[in-house]
């Protein structure tokens, strides 16, 4: 997967948290409501996704996410974003799911339009990939609304001595965030 980024060794990683699958439809069935607990597209906003999972509440609640693909239009990275609440200094939260393999002793750096990034450890890693979580603050998300590229750098095994950046769209970005709905804490 990093030979079209990077000199190096291929790999392959399946996203799969909470995946929202397209049903196909002919122009005669009607579009099938989704069942409680089943996530699905509530919109697209150009390069970021706003996925939502049915409940029995009147408003569903929703987060947004964009998946990285590789040139072969493999998955590489997924990005989920949900707005936060009561989380001091947090305003939102990221999980990054990068692919097996990443140094985990490099920090993931996220920066936005080239300014000065800022470090997140990993987590954990399971079958999927590595998780990274995010807190952003109102600074941080103001910068990504303005913004029109932001880059994660990470380390991995194939290329351990240089670090890998890969560009993340902020297209659609405030239309996505805007839809996004408040998770309580505790939620």
């Amino acid at each position: 997967m990093w030979k079209n980024l990077i000199s190096g060794s291929a790999l392959c990683i399946a996203i799969s948290a909470a995946p929202v699958i397209a049903q196909e439809q002919t122009e005669t069935e009607t579009p099938k409501e989704p069942e409680i607990g089943q996530p699905y597209l509530g919109s697209n906003e150009l390069d970021w996704d706003v996925v939502c999972l049915k409940t029995e509440k009147e408003n569903d609640p929703c987060e947004m996410r964009q998946l990285i693909l590789d040139q072969n239009k493999d998955p590489m990275i997924e990005i989920t974003l949900e707005r936060l609440s009561g989380q001091q200094g947090a305003v939102a939260g990221a999980t990054v799911v990068v692919p097996l393999e990443t140094i985990l002793t490099v920090p993931l750096v996220l920066s936005v339009d080239g300014a000065k990034g800022k470090q997140y450890p990993f987590t954990f890693c399971n079958a999927v990939g590595c998780i990274a979580r995010i807190g952003l603050s109102e600074t941080d998300v103001n910068a990504m609304k303005k913004g029109k590229t932001a880059e994660l750098s990470l380390s991995h095994l194939s290329v351990p001595d240089n670090l890998i950046r890969i560009p993340i769209s902020l297209n659609g970005f405030t239309a996505a965030y805007d839809k996004t709905t408040v998770t309580e804490v505790g939620d």
